[in-house]
């Protein structure tokens, strides 16, 4: 399978409700990293060859106020602060901050890698 079939595609929804600066680091041929800001904005959806594989969406208020009340963590780092919901092969699981933006950055660099090769 060729990686043109393998295109990777990064969608950011116009109607966020959140912006989260990702700091982005890019190897360059001289072995020295570039950084570079982008701005996060969530709903976030990552999509492969026309397909959505995950969703990360902001939770409400209430939403935040229950998993608090349930002592429910993040999925990803066991962080008791839940911000986020990510959803990805039919299932839910609820994600802090960090690990959103960390979701973005490394979904980026996919999408890095894709357009390389």
């Amino acid at each position: 399978m060729s990686t043109r079939s393998l295109q990777t595609e990064l969608e950011v929804y116009e109607s966020a409700s959140t912006r989260a600066l990702v700091v982005l680091e890019h190897p360059r041929e001289s072995g020295t990293a570039v950084l570079e800001e982008a701005v996060a904005n969530f709903p976030f959806s990552l999509t492969i060859a026309d397909r959505v594989i995950s969703t990360i969406i902001e939770l409400t208020p209430e939403a935040r106020a229950r998993a608090r009340t349930k002592q429910r963590r993040c999925s990803l780092c066991g962080n008791k602060e839940v911000a986020y919901e990510k959803q990805s092969g039919g299932f839910s699981h609820l994600i802090c901050k960090n690990c959103a933006i960390h979701y973005i950055r490394d979904a980026d660099a996919l999408q890095q890698k894709a357009w390389i090769h």
